[in-house]
């Protein structure tokens, strides 16, 4: 089995930036919460007569690290945004930049600490950062969760498991 990728470094607004899997336990608290919003948003594509779009998105989803975002006509990412309460995205916001770090002269600085200050200030002012930073580190966070690839190996669907050799 190949080791697991834990960390990646990225450079965004020409700073170097690391970021850090979540763990187990907030990747599925996050991945839910991400499914949870996205799937009312697929069924209503689909509803609406866009299936290319909502097949776009789910394929996405099993590659989160593509362009799930451009998939998405913007009237259905604001739609989702404002389900996502003010609770939630703190809870997202804290999970994420728990979990990334500048690279800075001195080593690695977390952006939030364990106890919710911010110890790079300037994100906080940043929106587009902010956002930026965010969105990279649920694409490499939650990259594992997402990955249809290695559920398959525990969740077989019905058509993995049939025997067409008797078939024929």
């Amino acid at each position: 089995m190949q080791a697991r990728i834990v960390i990646k470094n990225i450079e965004l607004d020409g700073r170097a930036w690391q970021l850090r899997k979540f763990t187990a336990m907030d990747g599925i608290k996050l991945g839910k919460m991400i499914v949870g919003r996205l799937v009312p948003i697929v069924e209503g594509l689909i509803k609406d007569g866009n299936i290319d779009t909502a097949k776009s998105i789910t394929s996405s989803l099993t590659q989160i690290d593509g362009d799930l975002l451009e998939n998405i006509p913007i009237g259905k990412i604001s739609e989702l945004l404002n389900q996502i309460s003010d609770d939630d995205l703190d809870y997202i916001k804290n999970k994420c930049f728990c979990n990334i770090s500048e690279m800075l002269g001195g080593g690695a600085t977390q952006i939030l600490s364990a106890n919710g200050f911010y110890q790079i200030p300037d994100v906080e002012y940043d929106p587009q950062l902010f956002v930026m930073l965010l969105w990279e580190q649920l694409k490499f966070g939650l990259s594992d969760f997402f990955d249809g690839n290695r559920w398959k190996s525990f969740f077989p669907t019905p058509a993995d498991s049939l025997d067409l050799s008797a078939a024929m």
